[in-house]
């Protein structure tokens, strides 16, 4: 088998309601695509969300998802939880995705937001037996009106990124924050991926050679930019009648428009 990390293809999932999607996924996805490596990256919607009482119908969730896959030729859409109709527990989807090709490593890619309830997840501690995850840096602040925060394209700083990944237990204390159950941050602590010394930081040629290596699951943070933005934000400027075309891709703005979504 060839271990070369450049030949590596690796299965990166990012799931969600995606209601809508909006641009606070789209850019910090194509950075951390940019930054990993990633030839392809999978977005998975949710069939029957865990923690959401009230979804937008799926049929709109699912196009609005493949209009994002359209803006970058990197994404896809995985429909897998569309394939059963339970709750959609993530264990369950990465065990059936890994049924389909056992050899080939997955990386799962959540928000800060995600990790920080992640033991409430089902069978939580069992996702590192079938995926690698990275977390994207997303604030859990929310704007205070409508705007972007000031994003630079990836393509403008990467020449200036030595190391991409956050590698060290000060760091992870640092990003986690000090309310974090002390069993669950020992378990995740333990799983996350580091250097030889703490003190080391990991590039991309060192990740994918880690990924092709490990037999069990290792937790990354990823040194994106954080975009402060949520479809909750999309869904309450909407509602109140702003303009959400800053917030959202034109073909989403204009699908949201032309089936009159979120105005109730």
């Amino acid at each position: 088998m060839d271990k070369d990390p450049n030949s590596l293809r690796i299965n990166a999932l990012f799931g969600g309601t995606f209601d809508p999607p909006h641009l606070g996924h789209l850019l910090p996805l194509q950075e951390i695509a940019d930054i990993a490596g990633l030839s392809t990256v999978s977005l998975l919607p949710a069939n029957v969300p865990v923690f959401k009482k009230s979804v937008t119908h799926a049929k709109h969730r699912i196009a609005m998802t493949r209009l994002l896959c359209e803006l970058d030729p990197r994404f896809s859409i995985d429909l897998t939880e569309f394939s059963r109709e339970s709750v959609s527990y993530t264990i369950d989807t990465l065990m059936q995705i890994k049924q389909q090709n056992p050899k080939q490593p997955i990386v799962f890619i959540i928000g800060l937001d995600s990790l920080l309830t992640l033991h409430l997840w089902e069978r939580w501690r069992q996702l590192f037996e079938y995926c690698h995850i990275i977390v994207m840096q997303r604030s859990l602040r929310k704007p205070i009106n409508n705007e972007i925060s000031n994003f630079t394209s990836p393509t403008e700083n990467m020449a200036s990124k030595l190391y991409d990944f956050y590698t060290s237990k000060q760091e992870f204390d640092t990003i986690v924050g000090p309310e974090m159950d002390e069993q669950v941050r020992l378990f995740l602590l333990s799983k996350l991926s580091q250097g030889e010394n703490d003190a080391e930081c990991i590039n991309l040629h060192a990740f994918k050679d880690i990924i092709a290596n490990s037999a069990m699951g290792k937790l990354w943070f990823i040194k994106n930019q954080i975009l402060l933005l949520s479809s909750t934000d999309v869904r309450q400027q909407i509602k109140v009648g702003k303009n959400v075309s800053n917030l959202v891709p034109t073909s989403i703005s204009d699908y949201i428009n032309k089936h009159q979504l979120y105005i109730k």
